[in-house]
């Protein structure tokens, strides 16, 4: 798996950022992933790294890919919760204030812009409907 450590000290990162749902409908179509908490989630990193890996791994550890996968309900996966991390110790010792605090407010800038998204993008979609109509 991917070194946040190794990421932020010795080489390039390239975070992708994704969104992924559980209610879409190829997650709906399959029963066993909406009954496993977060396997959305967990599917949408796996199927990044798969999808790039092969790229990575050409130039040679140089550029580090990382996956930063929530939910449109506000979760985010394992890479994305260990990047928050990484970033809100780092606050937590620039802005002297316990990292706890720190990590609750970029989860919650990071979930805000997320609910900013998702609502232009309804907003969008249903003034598309209403012009078909």
């Amino acid at each position: 798996m991917f070194q946040l450590i190794s990421i932020f000290i010795t080489v390039q990162e390239a975070v992708d950022t994704s969104v992924a749902t559980p209610l879409s409908a190829s997650i709906l179509r399959s029963f066993h992933v909406m009954s496993k908490p977060g396997a959305c989630i967990r599917n949408r990193e796996s199927h990044k790294i798969g999808r790039y890996k092969e790229q990575f791994d050409s130039v040679n550890g140089s550029i580090q890919y990382l996956p930063f996968v929530m939910s449109t309900f506000g979760a985010s996966g394992l890479l994305a919760r260990r990047l928050l991390l990484f970033l809100s110790q780092k606050l937590s010792g620039r802005w002297g204030v316990p990292s706890e605090s720190a990590r609750r407010l970029v989860q919650n800038r990071i979930s805000s812009g997320l609910m900013k998204y998702a609502a232009i993008s309804l907003s969008r979609a249903l003034s598309n409907h209403e012009s078909q109509l």
